[in-house]
């Protein structure tokens, strides 16, 4: 009402469903009042915030009953659980809770003497309206964003301003503002003041423009709404990182030789050591599991293998250095050496912000396979899709040390290289051929041809430069081309306009004397 109601003669009782009667758990004193349209809380030391009138009440779970008397007469009656007796009750009793959760009255006010109609099990909220009269969430208007970003970018920020409220937020009384903080300070802050009001259940998108340099940003969007009853969801964050991860995935293990585990290898392409403390590590079916929270430094151009039993790597491969070697403390993820179609299993590197370092998506191995890692050729940072083999190493993998035939630096020269150059693919090598950016700036396919004119292989196509391909040597038919001279096509295509050049690499396929 309009008026301060006194307390004086007022009373709250509990009926425990196990028992019979009702126990005076809370009585109020004259002068103590209830302002007009408010709330008064009566409540245990722990409720939070500080309760109107502090009292241990005792309640428990149900099926119980509360309620509220005045000079003897029950004014107020809430039921919950399957209680018996219908004195506990209005027409039918709310239902019980778990741990946890409250019954709240949906709406405020509502009053039909129903329990079961009037309360709803919703999340505590002592001295604020069950359902708020003013409440602005705010959330990215995007579901999902780009959060690893290559290069330095200005980035269009959409933010959701929604009333959740049961009134509207008048005109000039909501501002959203957004800073972007860095590892030096914060660099920018923005503020929006909306000029229109945001009627109840209604939305509005408040925009922002920031310019994102090279490193970690922390994009913070608030609002601010004086009347605000809820400002737990008054705030968001975005994290971004600029700039590629100098941490790679160089070698996956995922069918290991018996008595032997599986390990994933990361490469440091960076100029300076790279800490792995906090970084996390998934497959394709599992959340993110730590690496290792201690200080573990992988030296610049050094590698770090990963795995779930170090000393039983240690053995399968003695050359290994256990300075090179980490035990995951998280569950480790299971690697899936088969699987349906092209795809088996997945790897993903994150950091501590779990915003992904790299990832790779590899094919089942082929049958006969078995102790053999997948390693990757082109060791240099970029978002394109990176070029992976099966080891050639004696041992059937390589933990700890650069692979054969990978490529540390990104290719710089215009031309298309083919190494090594001849080859003899008969002793299980491969021709590793590297296509530098071009300026022609749409698409490259790469083929072998027979000093005839005729194809003999399609290594593939590329959008992504600079980029790597492989010949293992066989031809479309699937056989070891034979021994001679070839020559290698790279066509490259414009957007729009077709063929612009096409460059050619003589090489040759060679079959060393034993």
């Amino acid at each position: 009402t309009s008026e301060s109601v006194d307390l004086g003669e007022y009373a709250l009782e509990f009926h425990d469903g196990s028992s019979s009667g009702w126990v005076t758990i809370w009585r109020g004193e004259a002068g103590l009042a209830i302002a007009p349209e408010e709330l008064f809380v009566i409540g245990g030391e722990y409720v939070t915030p500080s309760p109107d009138v502090p009292a241990e009440l005792g309640l428990q779970n149900g099926p119980d009953a509360v309620r509220l008397t005045r000079g003897g007469a029950v004014i107020d009656l809430l039921g919950y659980g399957e209680l018996e007796g219908f004195e506990c009750f209005e027409a039918r009793p709310a239902p019980d809770v778990e741990s946890g959760f409250s019954l709240a009255r949906h709406p405020d006010g509502i009053d039909t003497d129903d329990n079961s109609a009037d309360f709803a099990v919703l999340s505590p909220s002592p001295g604020l309206f069950n359902l708020p009269r003013h409440d602005i969430e705010l959330s990215p208007a995007k579901t999902k964003v780009l959060d690893v970003l290559e290069s330095s970018f200005v980035e269009h920020v959409v933010l959701s301003v929604r009333n959740l409220g049961t009134l509207a937020a008048a005109p000039g009384l909501v501002t959203v503002k957004l800073s972007d903080s860095t590892d030096v300070g914060i660099a920018d802050e923005q503020s929006v003041v909306l000029s229109h009001a945001i009627e109840s259940g209604g939305s509005a998108f408040v925009e922002f423009d920031v310019a994102l340099s090279a490193g970690y940003h922390w994009l913070a969007g608030d609002v601010v709404y004086a009347r605000d009853e809820r400002p737990a969801n008054n705030a968001v964050t975005l994290i971004r990182r600029v700039g590629l991860s100098p941490v790679v995935i160089s070698e996956v293990m995922c069918d290991p030789a018996d008595s032997c585990p599986e390990f994933v290898e990361l490469f440091n392409n960076g100029g300076r050591p790279f800490d792995v403390a906090g970084t996390r590590l998934r497959d394709a079916a599992h959340d993110l599991e730590l690496i290792t929270s201690r200080s573990v430094e992988v030296p610049a151009f050094g590698c770090i293998v990963l795995t779930s039993e170090r000393q039983a790597l240690l053995g399968c491969f003695p050359g290994l250095s256990p300075d090179a070697v980490i035990e995951l403390e998280g569950t480790w993820p299971s690697l899936n050496g088969t699987g349906s179609g092209s795809f088996a299993d997945s790897v993903i590197v994150a950091d501590r912000w779990c915003l992904p370092m790299d990832r790779v998506a590899y094919p089942p191995q082929p049958s006969g396979t078995k102790g053999q890692s997948l390693e990757r050729i082109d060791l240099f940072p970029g978002t394109r899709e990176h070029v992976w083999s099966l080891s050639r190493s004696p041992g059937g993998a390589s933990p700890g040390v650069i692979s054969y035939g990978a490529i540390v630096d990104v290719p710089r020269r215009r031309a298309v290289t083919a190494v090594p150059n001849p080859f003899d693919p008969y002793d299980g090598e491969s021709m590793i051929v590297t296509v530098p950016e071009d300026d022609v700036g749409g698409r490259a396919v790469v083929g072998i041809y027979d000093t005839n004119g005729r194809r003999v292989a399609d290594m593939g196509s590329t959008t992504a430069f600079p980029a790597v391909f492989v010949w293992d040597g066989c031809g479309v038919d699937g056989r070891i081309a034979g021994v001679g001279l070839y020559v290698l096509a790279c066509e490259f295509y414009t957007k729009t306009d077709g063929v612009r050049r096409v460059e050619k690499v003589v090489v040759g396929c060679a079959r060393r004397k034993r």
